[in-house]
């Protein structure tokens, strides 16, 4: 039941002393073929600092997953393992698993019931391979065509679509039993530079903010989304 899991949870919680608690809510990245000193330190931050999360990034699949393992094994509590998996985990694994559709392709059908249906078996996709947040949907709004960070990565340039298909895919994925992530807060799609290589701007003033970036956020944060990323932006 959801109330013995809770004492469960605060259980173990008031065990922690305070530097373990933040530890418990960061995330490392990890690759199979990272090098024996980069390994040797993501040992140490989970054996001794006890950091509580773990994401994969690009890698062959079964190695990634026995790395994963054993990162865990090294864990006095269980660790929270996330993916960056918008259409499917292979956003990771690129050539071992079927991809999805991409979230533009999705924003052209005329209902959002399919979109429900694909966050639902992406949610079922995490829980086979043990993973329980998927950093997805993107409510970005792709208004600025020269974007090349986000682009097919958005549901589209209607504000009130990319609401209403992120929700749709939050609650697939939570009854696929994983947690969701609405992304990039404040709003990623009007940028013309990819923010995985240097800092982009948002010169909006509050009005345009709240009116158009903001939209999507309230909406799925009104609907209970898990959580929300913060994009890397000058704003």
């Amino acid at each position: 039941s959801e109330e013995k899991i809770e004492r469960q949870v605060d259980s173990v919680f008031r065990k922690l002393t305070t530097r373990e608690k933040i530890a418990q809510i960061m995330v490392i990245e990890f690759d199979s073929q990272d090098g024996r000193k980069r390994k040797a330190l993501q040992n140490k931050l989970v054996k001794k600092e006890k950091i509580g999360g773990l994401i994969p990034m690009n890698d062959d699949l079964v190695p990634s997953i026995k790395r994963m393992n054993q990162l865990n094994s090294f864990s006095s509590i269980p660790m929270l393992v996330t993916i960056d998996a918008e259409w499917g985990a292979s956003m990771r694994y690129w050539d071992e698993i079927p991809q999805f559709p991409r979230q533009m392709q999705l924003g052209a059908l005329s209902s959002d019931s399919l979109v429900y249906v694909m966050g639902h078996l992406l949610g079922q996709e995490c829980r086979l391979l043990k993973m329980q947040v998927n950093f997805a949907p993107d409510i970005d709004i792709n208004n600025n065509p020269n974007n090349p960070a986000i682009n097919t990565r958005s549901f589209g340039e209607d504000k009130e679509k990319v609401a209403k298909y992120g929700i749709a895919m939050m609650r697939g994925l939570r009854d696929g039993g994983v947690a969701g992530s609405a992304k990039h807060f404040p709003g990623h799609g009007d940028t013309d530079v990819d923010s995985h290589l240097a800092l982009p701007l948002l010169y909006f003033d509050e009005v345009k903010l709240d009116s158009m970036e903001l939209y999507p956020f309230k909406h799925l944060v009104a609907a209970g989304v898990d959580m929300v990323m913060v994009a890397h932006l000058g704003i």
